[in-house]
């Protein structure tokens, strides 16, 4: 069933920063990030989707890196050195993931998330370098791998698409 292209659309297919899920969750009534006509945001309903899962993932994980550097040290397999390694731990643990995530989950833009799932696709590139040329080859890593690029490329995916929207 082919749909009308709305303007909003159009612009997002031909690169502009707005998606058409923010014109859908403005008709909704919903908040999609952005003030209403009136200045003020609505409550903030989030699209159940494959793009929005990835968004949530890296932001709790991001959350887990700012509260909890030395567990998150632990399960990457690392061990910070003064209070600088802590430090270290919360900025990309935390605050990297954390942002990003955010933004991602706010702002519902394929854009922001193809720009997302490129840089899970970019750890897990990493990753499986490391994997071979480093030989460590460990359970955890290619658990670590999977994750990463499945999370990536599900990000890359416009799901609003087969969703109906």
């Amino acid at each position: 069933m082919d749909r009308p292209v709305s303007a909003t659309r159009k612009s997002s297919i031909n690169g502009g920063d707005r998606g058409w899920q923010r014109e859908k969750l403005a008709q909704s009534g919903t908040w999609s990030g952005l003030p209403d006509e009136k200045g003020e945001h609505k409550q903030m309903d989030l699209p159940v989707s494959v793009n929005t899962v990835g968004s949530l993932i890296t932001l709790g994980l991001g959350i887990f890196g700012l509260f909890w550097p030395l567990a998150a040290a632990r399960l990457v397999g690392i061990e910070p050195d003064g209070e600088r390694g802590i430090s270290e731990i919360r900025a990309t643990y935390g605050g990297i993931f954390l942002a990003i995530g955010l933004f991602a989950t706010i702002n519902q833009t394929n854009e922001v998330f193809r720009a997302l799932g490129v840089g899970w696709l970019g750890a897990g590139a990493a990753r499986s370098f490391s994997y071979v040329h480093d030989q460590s080859r460990s359970v955890g890593n290619l658990a670590a791998i999977v994750i990463e690029i499945a999370v990536g490329l599900s990000m890359l995916v416009p799901w609003d698409r087969f969703a109906g929207t």
